[in-house]
C-alpha cells in the first residue's frame, strides 16, 4: 500500500470516528455534521444544492438601514477565525450546532460613533475628566479596547454614560470615532446606574463624590442606607460627605478641587469652623500647605485660641480725673459684637480728651 493510500485510509477512518461521535451526541442533521467535519478536518464543502453552512463566517459585516446609520461609521460583529486541523475524534460538541446562532442584541453591538455627536452626561458628578498621560499613550498605541457606554438623546446625539476620559483622550489624539455600546434602557435608571458605576471606580475627587451622593439621594430617591449597601461603604461616610457640601463653595474648591492633597476625611474635620469663615480659611490653607493629617486638622480646630489672659478685648481705663489714661483695643475682625464695645471705648476716650483740652486752654 502506497503512502498516499495509507493517509487516505487513515483520514477516512478519522472521518467515520468523528461522524459516529457527532451522531452519539444527538446531531443527526447530515448537513450540520458535514459542516462540522468541513471546519475541523478540512472536508470539501457540501454540494451547491445543499443548504448553506449554519456556522458563522470568520467575520460578518451587518448593514443597517440609512435611518439607523446616519451617525454610525461602521458596525461589526467579530468572530475568531477557525483553522481546519486534523485531530482526535470529536467527543464534546454541543447538540445546538444544528441550529443557527442568535444575532447579537442591539446593546451587544459595537458601534463606531463620531466623537462630535457625543456629550458628557449632565447626570455625572465628574468635574475634572482630563485623561492621564498613561491612558493617552495606551490609546495611541492600541486604540480604545473597551467600548464606552452611551445613551441616545434628542437630535441624533448621545450622552456618555461611562467612558468620558476615553472620549476626551480620543479628541486629544485627533481621532474621529470611538467604539461604543448604545444603551436604550430607562433613562432615569441608566443615569443612576452610571453614577453608581463612577462612584465605585473611585476616580472622583472628594467634591465630585459628595455631589454624586447628593444627586443619587435627591434626584434618584436613594436612602442613605440603600446607597451605602450598594456602594459597600459606611453610611456615616455618606452623611459626612453631604455635610461637607454645607461649606462655602470656594472652601470646597480649595480643599477638594484638583491638585489639593486633602480628602473628604480631612475636610470633614473642618466642619466645626463653618461659622468662623476667617479661621476656617486659615486652617484650610495651613492644612494644604503643611500636608496635615486629619488628626492634625482636628487638633487645630479644637484648639482654643489664646486670649488676653481673660481680660476684655476692648476697654478704656481712666484713673481719676487727671489721668493717667489708657486706651486698650483688642478685637477680632470676625467678632461683630466687638464693634459696639469699640465704639463705646472710643467715645469715652474722646470725652476724656475733650476735657483735657478744655483744662489745658483755661
Amino acid at each position: 500500500m502506497s503512502g498516499k493510500q495509507r493517509v487516505s485510509k487513515e483520514r477516512q477512518e478519522l472521518e467515520e470516528q468523528s461522524r459516529r461521535a457527532l451522531m452519539g451526541l444527538g446531531i443527526t442533521n447530515e448537513t450540520a455534521i458535514h459542516d462540522v467535519l468541513a471546519e475541523t478536518l478540512g472536508v470539501p464543502a457540501h454540494p451547491p444544492q445543499s443548504r448553506p453552512s449554519l456556522t458563522s463566517s470568520p467575520s460578518t459585516a451587518k448593514i443597517l438601514p440609512p435611518s439607523a446609520t446616519q451617525h454610525v461609521t461602521s458596525e461589526v460583529t467579530l468572530s475568531p477565525p477557525v483553522t481546519p486541523v486534523a485531530g482526535p475524534p470529536l467527543t464534546d460538541l454541543p447538540s445546538s450546532l444544528d441550529t443557527p446562532a442568535s444575532p447579537p442584541s442591539e446593546e451587544e453591538r459595537v458601534h463606531n460613533l463620531r466623537l462630535d455627536l457625543l456629550d458628557p452626561s449632565p447626570d455625572q458628578p465628574r468635574l475634572h475628566a482630563e485623561p492621564d498621560p498613561e491612558l493617552l499613550e495606551n490609546i495611541r498605541l492600541f486604540g480604545v479596547r473597551t467600548p464606552i457606554h452611551v445613551r441616545p438623546v434628542a437630535n441624533s446625539r448621545y450622552h456618555i454614560v461611562a467612558g468620558e476620559r476615553r472620549w476626551r483622550a480620543c479628541q486629544i489624539l485627533g481621532k474621529s470615532t470611538i467604539p461604543a455600546l448604545i444603551r436604550r434602557d430607562n433613562t432615569e435608571m441608566a443615569a443612576a446606574e452610571a453614577l453608581i458605576d463612577n462612584l465605585l471606580r473611585k476616580e472622583l475627587t472628594g467634591y465630585e463624590e459628595a455631589k454624586g451622593y447628593k444627586r443619587l439621594i435627591e434626584q434618584h430617591r436613594y436612602l442613605k442606607s440603600e446607597l451605602a449597601q450598594r456602594l459597600g461603604c459606611d453610611k456615616a461616610r455618606i452623611t459626612r460627605a453631604l455635610q461637607v457640601l454645607d461649606l462655602p463653595e470656594h472652601i470646597i474648591e480649595l480643599t477638594l478641587g484638583a491638585g489639593s492633597p486633602l480628602t473628604l476625611t480631612h475636610v470633614q474635620e473642618l466642619l466645626p469652623l463653618r461659622s468662623n469663615l476667617i479661621r476656617l480659611q486659615k486652617v484650610a490653607r495651613q492644612a494644604i500647605e503643611g500636608g496635615w493629617t486629619a488628626r492634625r486638622i482636628r487638633e487645630e480646630v479644637t484648639r482654643v485660641p489664646r486670649t488676653n489672659q481673660g481680660a476684655q478685648s476692648v476697654r478704656f481705663d481712666a484713673r481719676g480725673t487727671e489721668g493717667p489714661f489708657r486706651l486698650v483695643i483688642r478685637f477680632h475682625p470676625n467678632r461683630s459684637h466687638d464693634i459696639r464695645l469699640i465704639e463705646e471705648a472710643l467715645r469715652k476716650a474722646q470725652e476724656h480728651l475733650d476735657n483735657f483740652q478744655r483744662t489745658a486752654s483755661s
